[in-house]
């Protein structure tokens, strides 16, 4: 996982083409080693699968980080995913502020969107730990997610 927000956040076209450019050179060595490179940024949708198709190798992926998205930048993260598709995506983060499911994240969306472009992949719970017990904190986030998939 390579890591482009906060303070290595791409701002302009420019800092993603030259990161784009450094991508081809890497997902060569990736090839060779049978590792994914996941690229995880806040770029919307339609600069990812800009960054994505002109790489143009099974080796370089979204890693799509779903409070990123919504929090940071307002985007429908459940729109974005759909644009990206399958193909693009390696893995995602589910997190938001505070537990799942009490933030601005519409994890039933995204579940849904996660669904209908036929994902089946791996995705991380990226969350703290608001009461400050770790192992409760992770159930509670965890038994929510599972709520929304026993539907």
């Amino acid at each position: 996982m390579t890591v482009f927000f906060g303070k290595c956040e791409l701002l302009s076209r420019q800092e993603t083409d030259s990161a784009i450019a450094a991508f081809k050179e890497l997902v060569q060595e990736a090839a060779r080693a049978k590792i994914v490179i996941g690229f995880e940024n806040v770029l919307l949708a339609d600069e990812n699968v800009r960054a994505h198709d002109l790489i143009a190798s099974p080796w370089f992926k979204i890693f799509y980080d779903v409070g990123n998205l919504t929090n940071m930048k307002g985007q429908n993260a459940a729109a974005e995913i759909r644009r990206l598709g399958r193909e693009r995506i390696c893995q995602f983060h589910f997190k938001d502020k505070g537990y799942l499911g009490e933030g601005k994240v519409d994890f039933p969306a995204i579940l849904a969107a996660i669904h209908d472009i036929g994902f089946r992949g791996w995705a991380n719970l990226e969350t703290n730990a608001p009461s400050g017990d770790v192992d409760a904190d992770v159930k509670r986030n965890l038994g929510y997610l599972q709520g929304l998939l026993r539907g």
